[in-house]
């Protein structure tokens, strides 16, 4: 979130007021309690994380440059999107050694099917939110915005999933 404010400054010229500020420094202390009780460090996935992380804030910056600089709507803008990510979820099902999804389809029960019809559809809807909001939202607003629905989603998990 921080490197996408930096962008945000750099290439949008944002600027942004205390509130703003308490919230970015809010996620750093919060990165830097997380690192320190990182149970398992592995030096591996936190190189992966950091091109996780080059590829998310280039990612945010360009999608909010394409949506400010792009006359169609959220809707538009969100099928073109859904659509581009077609081939790359076609090669990776490949990778990992889905030849015949079709056919794996065919064998999964109606309840998995709901079940990811229902995803499907909530992506896509989530898609066209964020469409949306990055109409008039900084990609930073966006991004502390993501975050903050991960806190919420992470203390609804361990309310619900605890021993």
């Amino acid at each position: 979130t921080c490197l996408i404010a930096t962008g945000d400054f750099f290439v949008f010229r944002k600027r942004f007021n205390n509130a703003e500020l308490g919230c970015l420094g809010a996620v750093v202390v919060g990165a830097f309690v997380y690192a320190a009780h990182d149970l398992s460090f592995d030096g591996n996935g936190y190189t992966w994380l950091t091109v996780n992380v080059g590829i998310l804030v280039a990612s945010a910056l360009y999608e909010k440059h394409a949506i400010v600089s792009v006359d169609q709507t959220p809707v538009g803008i969100s099928c073109v999107q859904n659509v581009l990510s077609i081939p790359i979820i076609v090669v990776f099902g490949m990778l990992v050694g889905h030849e015949h999804p079709l056919q794996t389809l065919e064998t999964t029960g109606t309840e998995t099917r709901v079940a990811m019809l229902l995803t499907g559809v909530a992506g896509c809807s989530l898609s066209i939110a964020s469409m949306s909001l990055g109409k008039f939202a900084s990609a930073t607003a966006i991004s502390l915005a993501g975050n903050f629905n991960r806190v919420v989603s992470i203390m609804a998990g361990a309310a619900l999933f605890s021993d």
